[in-house]
């Protein structure tokens, strides 16, 4: 058994944006569980520390109430990139690896380097707060992973949406496949692959198609009339689904999050509303964000070339023929609000404007057009006001967070 676990963000952190701005790369939500969350869970009886931005890790520990552990004289500590998304398989054949072994490990995946072994005492592993890899590496035997995913930016998070939520539901124990009897008038395909949790309510009407991949459905979720849910698809504890949604293949809607409309293949972190009519496609949503009535995104380019996307600090070619929008935290839409292919949208952005607003939309963008800026103290006080509807409150690292970010000039 692994005793100690240190979950770190790497040096490349930055290529998650927008993500990274408000979240440490352990919080991806990569199916039923975010990263961080697989891992606990995999290594129940583990002790288990966090290392990574101050302001982003000071946030996370407050917000999910999490100790940070210390680890003091140790030996066999495993360090987990919080980008690599680890599965049953993959704890296995780590465990295998490092049993009964002297010597210091370094595990690759597609020539990555994802997660390190450590048997010696941890004397000078970390100086302040940052990893000592020179420690790490020496004397190390190198080691090829065949299991697991690595995120390099929010996009390849879309491509492990089947395959996370199937891991996760090994992960995942007690399941409770749906009953049919429980629910009056629901349609239900292939029933063996519907899991649904306790105090969930779904409509008469509703179609459950698990033909392409299995559903689970978590405690406390309302599901309301005439939707129509594709697998595979993962819905998050007290979430609801509007009337008439059209949900295909390949969602992870995250808890506390309202959907209406038509969508496929998105990662929708949590608190979030998209509740009205409008396509969502190809896309990464983070949290307390609102997308207005009618919003609607482009997910494939009509020369259908590949899509790029311009980061604060570099393009990338992602390869891809869809992609949609990778939205930063507290970013609010207006009614029939168009989104272009690609686009990448800062937090407590408000696009309002009429048209389509450019692939780059920066932080605390008052329009969606870099016309003028929203202002800082507007932008924290709403952000409380609409967090406190949930019981949850912005907390001072999260206010440093808008400030840090309001001041950067990109």
């Amino acid at each position: 058994m692994i005793e100690n676990i240190i979950i770190f963000e790497n040096d490349r952190v930055e290529d998650l944006y927008p993500f990274n701005i408000m979240h440490c790369s352990w919080e991806l939500r990569t199916g039923i569980y975010m990263n961080f969350e697989k891992i606990i869970k995999l290594f129940n009886k583990s002790k288990i520390k966090f290392i990574g931005r101050e302001l982003q890790l000071k946030s996370f520990l407050k917000r999910f109430n999490i100790e940070n552990k210390n680890f003091d004289d140790v030996k066999n500590i495993l360090l987990i990139d919080g980008c690599f998304v680890i599965t049953q398989n993959t704890k296995t054949e780590i465990e295998q690896y490092c049993s009964n072994i002297d010597k210091n490990l370094i595990f690759k995946f597609n020539n990555q380097n994802v997660s390190y072994f450590l048997c010696n005492n941890i004397n000078n592993l970390i100086l302040e707060d940052k990893i000592n890899y020179d420690i790490i590496t020496e004397n190390a035997e190198t080691i090829e992973l065949k299991n697991g995913y690595f995120i390099n930016y929010l996009w390849d998070a879309l491509d492990c949406i089947e395959n996370g939520i199937r891991n996760d539901i090994i992960i995942h124990q007690h399941l409770n496949r749906l009953y049919l009897p429980a629910f009056h008038n629901v349609n239900a395909i292939v029933p063996s692959e519907i899991y649904v949790e306790d105090n969930v309510k779904i409509a008469p009407s509703v179609c459950l198609d698990a033909s392409y991949g299995p559903i689970f459905i978590d405690e406390s979720v309302k599901i309301y009339p005439q939707a129509t849910i594709l697998g595979p698809c993962y819905i998050g504890k007290n979430s609801e689904v509007k009337i008439g949604a059209k949900i295909y293949k390949n969602n992870i809607i995250g808890p506390v999050t309202k959907v209406a409309g038509e969508l496929q293949n998105n990662i929708i972190q949590s608190y979030t509303n998209k509740q009205h009519d409008g396509f969502l496609g190809d896309s990464y949503i983070c949290e307390w964000v609102n997308l207005g009535a009618d919003t609607n995104n482009s997910n494939l380019k009509n020369t259908l070339s590949n899509i790029k996307v311009r980061l604060p600090h570099k393009t990338i070619d992602t390869k891809k023929l869809f992609l949609g929008m990778l939205c930063g935290d507290h970013t609010k839409t207006a009614i029939n609000t168009q989104i272009n292919t690609g686009t990448v949208i800062g937090i407590s952005s408000i696009i309002f404007e009429s048209g389509f607003p450019p692939t780059t939309i920066k932080s605390f963008d008052f329009g969606g057009f870099g016309k003028k800026k929203y202002s800082l103290e507007n932008a924290i006080e709403t952000a409380k006001k609409i967090m406190s509807r949930r019981n949850k409150e912005l907390t001072e690292e999260e206010i440093k967070i808008f400030e840090e970010e309001y001041n950067k000039n990109y």
